[in-house]
C-alpha cells in the first residue's frame, strides 16, 4: 500500500493483490501529424514508438462534422528525432500504418478527400493494447 511520510495509508481504498488473474486493457490516444496518406495507409509522426503488428484506429477529420475512422495495422515505427525537453528527452517517431478491412464507402470518402486536400492533415491514432483478452 502507498504510505505517506508519516507511514499512514494515503489511498481512500486499499488495493488487493490479484496474482495476475485479471487483465486490463489500456488504450493510448496519440495526436499525429500525417506525413503522407493514401487509400491503403499512412505515414504519421508520433511521440512514442508503435509496435509493428499492433492494431490501431486512425481517425482522420474529413470536414468539420465528418471524421473517418479506419482500422489499421502498424507496419513499422522508426525513430526520426531525439531532442532535450525540460529534464528529459523528447522522441519523435514516424510510423507506417496499413489500413485493414476498409469498407467501400470509406475508401470512396478517403479518395474524394485525397483529391481535394491541399494542406496539412492531422490524425488521431488510438492504439489497441497488446497481449490482452478480447471482451
Amino acid at each position: 500500500m502507498a504510505q505517506g511520510k508519516s507511514g499512514a495509508e494515503r489511498r481512500r481504498r486499499p488495493r488487493v493483490k490479484l496474482g495476475g488473474g485479471v487483465v486490463a486493457k489500456v488504450q493510448t490516444v496519440l495526436h499525429a501529424p500525417v506525413i503522407d496518406l493514401s487509400v491503403t495507409g499512412a505515414l504519421v509522426e508520433v511521440e512514442e514508438a508503435l509496435r509493428p503488428g499492433a492494431r490501431c484506429t486512425v481517425k482522420i477529420p474529413l470536414a468539420a462534422d465528418t471524421t473517418l475512422r479506419l482500422a489499421a495495422r502498424v507496419v513499422r515505427s522508426t525513430l526520426v528525432a531525439l531532442a532535450r525537453k525540460g529534464e528529459g528527452r523528447a522522441a519523435r517517431y514516424q510510423a507506417a500504418v496499413e489500413f485493414v478491412d476498409v469498407a467501400e464507402g470509406d475508401a470512396k470518402q478517403l479518395t474524394a478527400y485525397l483529391d481535394s486536400v491541399d494542406g496539412a492533415v492531422a490524425a488521431e491514432i488510438s492504439t489497441e493494447p497488446s497481449g490482452t483478452v478480447d471482451g
